[in-house]
């Protein structure tokens, strides 16, 4: 090994143990980022943060597309709209994905709470 390397890991595994104790005591002091009850409600929150982060994105890729494909077909370059369609059919799906699997999880998630109330 070269000697910055070994200094390098020296330092690391030293200032290793500067943080173990600040791990220790961190565990009182870290609270959950939400309360949940139950693995619904944990899963319904994720999938809200996802499609809270994953709309946005997909509406700047369908923008993106539409730009591209307008510069394109502008230009004439015909054999460059095959993959701009994939992208557009792809990006779709990837939305349909989502919404589809919010939509499932709530599905599931009202049965179950129904279930548990009777």
């Amino acid at each position: 090994m070269k000697k910055e390397t070994k200094k390098f890991a020296a330092f690391c595994a030293s200032s290793a143990f500067l943080f173990v104790p600040l791990a220790a005591s961190a565990e009182a002091l870290i609270q959950p980022p939400f309360a949940v009850s139950s693995i619904q409600d944990l899963l319904q929150k994720l999938i809200s943060v996802a499609l809270q982060i994953g709309i946005p994105i997909m509406v700047l890729a369908i923008m993106f597309i539409g730009f591209q494909y307008v510069w394109e077909a502008s230009k004439g370059r015909e054999a460059k709209l095959g993959p701009i369609h994939e992208n557009f059919k792809y990006t779709l799906l990837g939305a349909a994905l989502m919404l589809g699997a919010y939509v499932i999880l709530d599905i599931l998630n009202n049965t179950f709470r129904a279930l548990q109330q009777k």
